[in-house]
């Protein structure tokens, strides 16, 4: 049977991953921190997945041929890499630099038992250009200029643009199963992957599609489509939601997600100079999709979590923003979502406690200098200053 080592057993790892590699007929060895949830696992050895797409229907499948282990034990996680067929992450972007170290100990110690033969690294991470960050990640931690030859000659670092959608579930969430995990497909399972980074066939992998042209369409993901998840996330706060379903009965909310993920798929067409009129139709299915959504109690504090990240230059709400601005266009409704953004608190998110820690020292315009990355003279900046601004009156949603 062939193996893949997937580091991060979370709402992704074992709600996409696990079940690609078990009906490809794969082993699953994941890599996780969390000790309870290594034990179960490896007393379970499966785990049921509900699948639920955008048409309120749902489907269970059993996940099997699983086991896993603790990524401080890097000699037996070096010892996976040694015959695995392929790699894969799902730990989250702020996460990836950390798994860099026992990954890269793993590929020396391969190539030191003679299994010189390529792999790919699948990299489920919402960030733009993962491959490229995992790839510098991995080189800091190789020990030589002929290892990091032997990195870039046969390991793929391949980024993938993870369409299915965690909903959050924590480890016992369930009395059926303590691993269940639950997922929303929105209408299909595809993992679209970066053709051009491919060093190594993937035979038998269902799901799989590899595209080229990947920078298009990953940045048309986080930009547009993850960009709208967490904008109806921040203004839901702002009205005093807990629950991401609630944010569907307001119609300003939703006119602004759509108005967000238009401006932001226009100006990202606009860079590539690809057209406009499949990504519109897209972008109006998924807000029309939203009013059929499962009413699941999946809470606005799990996807607005880590404002600061998803306030950084080159994310989900200044990506597309400067674009826009790039190509003369002014995204008024981005700027109002980056406000509301700047008003997300969570006493349990460091993130959020750190953001607000800035704006009571400081003030919001430290923010978007600092990390939004914004010069005083752009259009963003009085834009975006003013909404916040008013969105504290209780104005504009």
């Amino acid at each position: 049977m062939k193996k893949a080592v997937h580091f991060g057993p979370g709402g992704i790892g074992m709600g996409l991953f696990g079940q690609l590699y078990y009906e490809s007929g794969y082993e699953t060895v994941f890599v996780g921190r969390n000790p309870e949830k290594i034990s179960l696992i490896n007393q379970y050895r499966s785990y049921p997945l509900e699948i639920l797409n955008d048409a309120g229907e749902s489907k269970e499948v059993v996940v099997k041929n699983v086991r896993a282990m603790s990524v401080l034990d890097e000699d037996a996680v070096s010892q996976e890499i040694v015959d695995a067929d392929i790699i894969s992450t799902a730990v989250g972007a702020s996460n990836l630099r950390s798994i860099a170290e026992p990954l890269a100990k793993g590929l020396c110690l391969r190539w030191e038992k003679g299994n010189l033969a390529p792999i790919n690294v699948l990299l489920g991470e919402n960030m733009v250009e993962t491959g490229q960050r995992f790839r510098e990640f991995i080189e800091n931690e190789l020990p030589s200029s002929k290892a990091k030859v032997m990195f870039r000659d046969t390991v793929g670092a391949v980024d993938a643009s993870v369409r299915r959608l965690s909903l959050g579930v924590k480890l016992g969430a369930f009395e059926s199963h303590p691993l269940k995990q639950q997922v929303n497909d929105g209408r299909t399972l595809c993992l679209p992957v970066d053709k051009d980074a491919l060093k190594a066939p993937m035979p038998g992998l269902k799901y799989i599609e590899p595209v080229g042209n990947f920078d298009f369409l990953k940045k048309l993901k986080i930009f547009v489509s993850n960009s709208g998840h967490s904008i109806r996330a921040y203004l839901g706060h702002v009205k005093g939601y807990t629950y991401m379903s609630e944010c569907r009965e307001n119609p300003r909310i939703i006119d602004v997600v759509y108005g967000s993920m238009m401006e932001a798929g226009r100006a990202t067409c606009k860079e590539f100079g690809m057209p406009f009129e499949d990504v519109e139709a897209g972008i109006k299915q998924r807000v029309s999709d939203m009013a059929q959504e499962p009413s699941l109690d999946d809470p606005i504090s799990r996807v607005a979590r880590q404002p600061l990240r998803k306030l950084a230059d080159n994310e989900r709400l200044m990506g597309g923003a400067k674009l826009a601005v790039k190509h003369g266009m002014l995204p008024l409704n981005l700027c109002l979502s980056t406000a509301a953004a700047l008003h997300f608190y969570d006493p349990a998110d460091e993130s959020s406690v750190r953001l607000q820690s800035m704006i009571s020292t400081d003030g919001p315009d430290k923010v978007l200098k600092e990390v939004c990355n914004i010069d005083e003279d752009s259009p963003l900046f009085p834009l975006i200053l003013s909404s916040y601004d008013l969105l504290g009156e209780g104005l504009l949603l």
